[in-house]
């Protein structure tokens, strides 16, 4: 291989495995069915008023049950549906937005009558379906790891290419056994990862693994969040969504990631994986007589280009992050889809670094892997359907070997860190979802530092 054409193929597998990781993980917001697990939430965190206030001035499909725990009874046989209680829920049908109060937001797609109860279907509520006119303001609510309640995907995805649309994809549904910890398939990867919770912190740990095709890929992945305060304001003025702010005040962590890939005789890998981790966190949060949830939920995006048979790339990094007051305030104009956004604070990076870069290989060998943790999510749900704004974090590790052909043995480590800031389409009656990069650092190390490393600069 010349020297040209090596710098072109270099150049190709860098532009298509880095090809950015956010595309892709944005569209990780879709919900899944969840089951409740054993260690449930303790009473949801209040602010405000104990019941909905005069100034706020609900749609008129709201439906209110005042004792929302007691009328909520679980779930139907078919796991979609939500059993209510018919004497509390008599005036629920289809099209009307349910509050439950302390436990969710929803909106009735179906409703059918099973004896002393309703069977409803939930769909995710707008903010603009619930409240007509009125603002909600809070702050100072304290986040503690320990007051998460867990729960466990129904639903079950296969790897997707990044030219698929997540926020299109839809799988039919199976059961899943456990909780705080899922252990099973998850298309081509035998997932075990898992939620933990301390005093101080709450950690998720994973290892994701596959060998089929020729291709053995191992991802293990650790990330911790620290507990933190949230505070914010919704504002909506007739019928129409005016501010969506979200603050999070003290929120630190670190994220760790191992990632080795290899290809056989046979190998081959088809574009990128992408698993959504069936397990996330939540805890309820009631504002004023109305009852919201803020969720945790993760996902990992795989990329790899191994040129030859016997090759494999390896890699390890981590950060550390933290900010005194991270957010974003969200001022809508009233046209669709359009946003005018600042970011409040910013993330502060500490211990960024490549602790491990190897690979082997006659060609150029390239290997990618990001971890979106955390992704916490404001907003209406309940059980398996949720809109609302969030705030996420992508640690992207991409490393690259010239091959032991290369006139040049290049290797080139990159890792990026984003932060981004959006709003869910529901939330906001919108078709598609809105998601914004707002911090971001980048270190990228080449060994050795020569022109002909250079390849992101390399036209």
């Amino acid at each position: 291989m010349s020297t040209s054409t090596a710098a072109r193929t270099r150049r190709r597998l860098i532009k298509a495995v880095a090809a950015s990781p956010l595309a892709a993980l944005a569209g990780c917001s879709r919900e899944q069915a969840a089951a409740p697990s054993a260690r449930m939430a303790t009473d949801p965190l209040r602010f405000g008023s104990a019941t909905i206030p005069p100034s706020i001035k609900l749609t008129p499909q709201t439906v209110v049950i005042e004792d929302g725990a007691r009328a909520f009874k679980g779930r139907a046989a078919d796991r979609r549906a939500l059993r209510l209680d018919a004497a509390a829920a008599e005036q629920v049908k289809p099209g009307s937005v349910v509050v439950l109060s302390d436990v969710g937001v929803f909106k009735a797609q179906a409703v059918q009558r099973d004896g002393g109860d309703l069977l409803v279907t939930p769909e995710p509520c707008a903010i603009t379906d619930l409240i007509r006119d009125g603002e909600l303001n809070f702050s100072g609510l304290r986040i503690a790891p320990r007051a998460a309640r867990s729960q466990t995907a129904l639903g079950s995805r296969a790897p997707m290419p990044l030219a698929a649309t997540a926020l299109d994809w839809l799988v039919p549904p199976v059961h899943a056994a456990v909780a705080d910890r899922f252990e099973g398939q998850r298309g081509e990867y035998k997932v075990d990862a898992g939620y933990s919770a301390s005093d101080g912190a709450l950690r998720f740990d994973g290892s994701f693994r596959r060998d089929s095709h020729g291709m053995k890929i191992d991802v293990k992945v650790d990330g911790q969040l620290s507990a933190f305060s949230i505070g914010g304001r919704i504002a909506v003025a007739d019928g129409r969504a005016r501010n969506l702010n979200l603050l999070l005040n003290d929120l630190s962590g670190q994220v760790e990631l191992t990632a080795r890939a290899g290809r056989g005789a046979k190998g081959e890998f088809k574009g990128e994986d992408i698993i959504v981790t069936p397990i996330e966190e939540s805890w309820p949060v009631v504002i004023d007589g109305i009852p919201f949830v803020l969720r945790l939920k993760c996902a990992l995006l795989v990329n790899g280009g191994l040129t030859n048979v016997d090759a494999f790339v390896e890699m390890k990094a981590g950060v550390k992050f933290r900010g005194e007051r991270t957010g974003f305030e969200m001022r809508l104009p009233g046209e669709p889809h359009q946003v005018e956004h600042t970011p409040v604070g910013s993330l502060q990076f500490d211990d960024f670094q490549f602790h491990k870069a190897d690979g082997v290989g006659l060609g150029p060998q390239t290997l990618l892997a990001a971890f979106q943790f955390p992704r916490l999510g404001f907003g209406l749900g309940v059980e398996h359907v949720f809109a609302g704004s969030f705030i996420d974090l992508v640690t992207a590790a991409n490393t690259t070997f010239a091959g032991s052909m290369a006139l040049v043995p290049c290797r080139r480590s990159q890792l990026t860190l984003t932060g981004s800031v959006g709003v869910d389409g529901k939330f906001l009656l919108w078709e598609k979802s809105f998601k914004l990069p707002v911090w971001t650092q980048e270190l990228v190390r080449v060994v050795p530092d020569a022109k002909a490393c250079q390849i992101a600069e390399a036209k």
